[in-house]
């Protein structure tokens, strides 16, 4: 597993927060507009936070790309 720096362990929290509070909202306050067709633009917040944990756990380590660095 990737060790996170300081600032991605935050970055990781706050996102973490924001999907926790975007999921309590859809639970807890939009009931009846998922029965309507504007329904689906409830799930595109949680599109930017998808790709914020993507970042955060793909290993982009430029000595695992350079097999002559020895």
């Amino acid at each position: 597993m990737k060790k996170l720096s300081r600032l991605e362990f935050i970055v990781l929290i706050i996102n973490t927060i924001a999907f926790l509070t975007w999921l309590g909202w859809l639970v807890f306050f939009a009931r009846n507009k998922f029965y309507s067709q504007e329904g689906i633009m409830l799930y595109f917040p949680c599109v930017p936070l998808f790709f914020v944990y993507i970042f955060i756990f793909t290993n982009n380590s430029e000595d695992d790309d350079n097999p002559d660095n020895k």
